[in-house]
Parts: C-alpha cells; structure tokens; sequence
C-alpha cells in the first residue's frame, strides 16, 4: 500500500469524473488508492458500476460536498487517518449554467462561484499543508477553455472558471518550493452532463419571449454554431489525458484538451487587445448578412 500513491477525486457521479477515478481505480499495476467523492451517496450507482470489482480494493467511495466546510475537513482528515497521506488531489467537480445574464438568478450566480471557484479553494486548503509537510503532491484541477478566454451568455461561468486559474497560477510559485506541482486542464467540449444543460439554458434563452428579441436571436446562432461541432473528446477520452498528465513527473502548468485548442488559445492570449477573442465571438452570435 505504501508504494501506491492515493488520489482524493471529486466529482464523481457521472461525465469526467467518474471516468477518471474509474481509470485509476482499474489501473493493471494498481499503482492508486482512489477516493471517489460524491455530492450525495444516492447518486453513487453510476460510479459503482464503473468501478466494478475494483471497489473497496483500489477505489472507496465517499460522500463530500466541497461547499461544506465540515465535509471537506471530515473526508481530509478520515482518509489522513486511514492511509496516513493525500498524494494527489483532483479538482474535477463542476457546474455550469448558461443564460441571458441581465435577469440570471442570485441563486444561480452564486453557486456556480461556490463549487467552481471557493469549494476548490476550500479543498485545495485542507490537503496544502499535508502536502508541505511531506514536500510531495499534486494538485490537478480541470478549467475549462472559459477560463483563459470569455465566451458570450457563459459570463458567470467564465468568470467562476477565470478566477480558479487565478488562484492557483498564483499559488504555483509557492507550491513548487514545496515540490508540489499544481496543474490546470482546460478541456474544449465534452458530450456531458453539463454540455447538455449548458445548451438546454440557451433554448431556453432563444424560446424566451419576455427576453429582447436581439438576445434570442444571439441565442439562437449560438446553438447553430454548437450545432454544427462535433464534442472534441469524449468523457472517457478525456480521462485518459487527465490520466497521462498527472503521471508526467513534471508536469507543465497549463494543459489543454485536445492539446490543438492550445493554439487557439495563445493566438486570442498573444493579442494585446482583446480585440482577436471578441471578435471570434462576434462571428458565433452574429450572423453574417447575405
């Protein structure tokens, strides 16, 4: 057990998640001990069946909401408790919401904030003086493509996503004396549960009659546009990456996933203005005249 390294993941009931710490759980050298966290132990049987055999061998499930200061402390401290140390700490759980900001409910603002932004910083400082005191750890939390570049009616998601990268670009040069490495990935689409709801939130901005005409319409061209891309990787493609980099003995800061949406990226970066990434937007909610 002491040569395995053990991996603290939330998010875990369905999409990314899931099939990360399902691939780690049945990796054929069993080099992990995974902890599979969920938001409620009800929702657990997706997972279970990902995991198969390999539960309560490799992969244990437990119940964790990382908006809750007791939750986080009581699964930190129990899995310190059981196997004497977090080697690596996996940032997956994520929520989305997309809409016609001018009327977006409180609630809704606030709770995209809470898990993608403070519920990580919550987590991230539970497991960082571990990980100090045994100058060893990794920490891999997935961004989105939304954090390095702003995307119409995602503002509030951009802007949760924007500042989590933030946070932890900040925090790299600190861990790194420390021998922690601190990774960011950034996936463009995935066929998931949140994809989904992101493009039901825009039919529902585009069928909105109390909505201005001119938003609907930016709705509208939005789901046109999404119509016609295919999801870049899949869940389980994606996994696998996720899976490749945090077994990198240096990984790089920033990941991008497929590693071609990088070049997008640093073209939209690299424009001093800002100028570049509007405009790409522009191009998405506006239609050309004939």
């Amino acid at each position: 057990m002491m040569n395995q390294e053990v991996v603290l993941v939330t998010g875990c009931v369905s999409g990314l998640g899931l099939h990360t710490a399902a691939r780690l759980a049945q990796d054929p050298d069993q080099r992990y001990i995974v902890i599979a966290t969920v938001v409620s132990l009800a929702e657990k049987d997706d997972l279970v069946a990902a995991i198969g055999a390999h539960l309560e061998n490799t992969a244990y499930i437990m119940k964790m909401d990382i908006t809750k200061d007791e939750d986080v402390q009581s699964v930190v401290q129990t899995v310190l408790h059981r196997f004497d140390r977090i080697d690596i700490l996996l940032n997956i759980a994520g929520i989305g919401s997309c809409g016609y900001m001018d009327t977006m409910p409180r609630s809704t603002i606030e709770g995209m904030f809470n898990i993608n932004t403070i519920g990580v910083i919550r987590l991230t400082q539970a497991v960082m003086p571990h990980m100090k005191q045994r100058h060893k750890g990794k920490i891999l939390t997935v961004s989105s493509r939304g954090g390095r570049t702003g995307i119409p009616l995602l503002e509030v998601y951009c802007a949760s996503k924007f500042a989590i990268e933030g946070f932890f670009e900040s925090l790299v040069p600190v861990a790194r004396q420390f021998s922690i490495n601190i990774v960011m990935v950034e996936p463009g689409g995935m066929k998931t549960q949140l994809q989904e709801r992101l493009f039901g939130d825009l039919e529902d901005v585009a069928a909105d009659e109390s909505v201005n005409d001119l938003d609907r319409s930016f709705a509208r061209n939005w789901i046109d546009d999404l119509k016609t891309k295919k999801p870049s990787m899949t869940p389980d493609e994606a996994a696998g990456k996720l899976v490749e980099i945090l077994q990198a003995e240096k990984p790089r800061f920033r990941c991008t996933l497929p590693e071609s949406l990088g070049d997008e990226i640093a073209s939209i970066m690299a424009e001093e203005s800002g100028e570049l990434g509007i405009a790409l937007n522009v191009k998405r909610i506006v239609k050309a005249e004939k």
